[in-house]
């Protein structure tokens, strides 16, 4: 919806129905022609200009307000989008295309109550509609109803099963719900032999490169999005983790800051963020980081624990405790604690008794494929920590 406008000079079909239209400038669906070939060159300027007369004309013509919001979605202004067509909606003459540019619309800007609202009433009609399925079930997922989602969108499958767009989508599902990866890896790649450019299905591959401990593989599939999406945060993010998994940790800083500029309500990935921060001893980055995160939940144990990590480094010891006894009500188990607990013995000088407690947190923490991050470490080799 939103390519890049056409700047170039209009083809010579274009400038065919230009003609005609100058001689006939009432001509209603001569104007509509005209600006239909517009948008199909993507001369989105013309497109303008044709538009301001064609209001003047027509100023309640549901074709005027349709083809404002198809420029506004062009343009990534979804907001004056939605205001032409809530207006289309409110004559009762909505058909299920302009749900479709509606919801997609409200998709845009996460008001996935009123995608799934809007777009609800057109579902039988999603066989004529390229992406109305899509958009309904990846609304389903983003409000949390990930199991309607994956029942709605095998449905559809079973009734065309070669589409690839509903094929990525259910990849994605599949890997977010942490269930039943096989089928995951069958909709990701059967999605991917299909079109090599699905940016969900990438996403989906980028993953399970990273479960299948490939770290190169996942940063390629990801780097794909980016090529065509500079925006997709989640694509910033694989390649972020995949990168601190491959040590290159100024790599996965520039990436999972890229990441959290486009997604910047996804705390995970400020806490991996504030880890590449930490692990190169940028302390006022990494407290900047973990605050950006608490400012999401205050009630997240992992962000607690993180500044109270910054606190002891910076020897404020009893700040540290006190974060970190807040971080245990909230979440026993959180890793980060584990890494303060490893400074506090190490600055005690108890080196022997921090190897001991390194061991037994790798053992304990399952790494991509299910064993210990141990087994892990010793299958990569990329750590000087002594694990016999």
């Amino acid at each position: 919806m939103n390519s890049t406008p056409n700047t170039a000079n209009p083809s010579s079909a274009l400038t065919r129905m230009l003609g005609y239209l100058e001689q006939d400038p009432q001509n209603e669906p001569l104007t509509f022609d005209t600006i239909d070939l517009c948008l199909a060159e993507n001369n989105l300027d013309l497109t303008d200009r044709l538009l301001l007369n064609a209001a003047k004309n027509w100023p309640e013509a549901l074709g005027v307000l349709n083809r404002k919001a198809i420029v506004a979605l062009r343009r990534n202004t979804p907001h004056v989008a939605i205001i032409e067509l809530e207006k289309i909606m409110a004559s009762g003459k909505a058909d299920a295309a302009i749900r479709y540019n509606l919801a997609y619309a409200n998709y845009l800007i996460g008001n996935y109550a009123r995608t799934c609202e809007v777009i609800k009433p057109a579902l039988d009609d999603a066989d004529r509609i390229p992406g109305l399925d899509s958009i309904y079930v990846l609304s389903l997922h983003q409000r949390g109803e990930i199991d309607t989602a994956i029942a709605y969108a095998e449905k559809r499958l079973k009734t065309k099963p070669t589409d690839t767009e509903l094929q990525g989508v259910l990849a994605l599902l599949y890997l977010d719900a942490e269930k039943d990866i096989d089928t995951c890896r069958q909709y990701t790649y059967a999605a991917l032999r299909s079109n090599p450019n699905h940016p969900m299905a990438l996403v989906t591959a980028s993953a399970l490169s990273m479960m299948d401990e490939k770290p190169a593989a996942a940063v390629e599939f990801a780097q794909k999005i980016i090529s065509r999406n500079p925006s997709d945060g989640r694509a910033w993010s694989s390649i972020g983790v995949a990168q601190m998994y491959l040590l290159d940790l100024p790599a996965a800083q520039t990436a999972l800051k890229n990441a959290v500029q486009h997604m910047s309500n996804h705390i995970g990935t400020w806490h991996g963020l504030a880890w590449t921060q930490l692990l190169q001893n940028d302390i006022d980055g990494a407290e900047a980081s973990y605050n950006q995160a608490i400012e999401l939940d205050r009630t997240f144990g992992e962000s607690q624990a993180g500044l109270a990590i910054i606190a002891q480094l910076r020897g404020d010891k009893i700040k540290a405790k006190r974060l970190m006894d807040r971080a245990k009500r909230l979440a026993p188990s959180a890793m980060t604690l584990h890494y303060l607990k490893l400074l506090q013995l190490e600055e005690s000088g108890d080196h022997s008794t921090a190897q001991s407690y390194l061991q037994d947190v790798l053992k304990r923490t399952p790494s991509f494929m299910g064993d210990s991050v141990l087994d892990m470490v010793r299958r990569m080799g990329r750590s000087n920590i002594k694990t016999d």
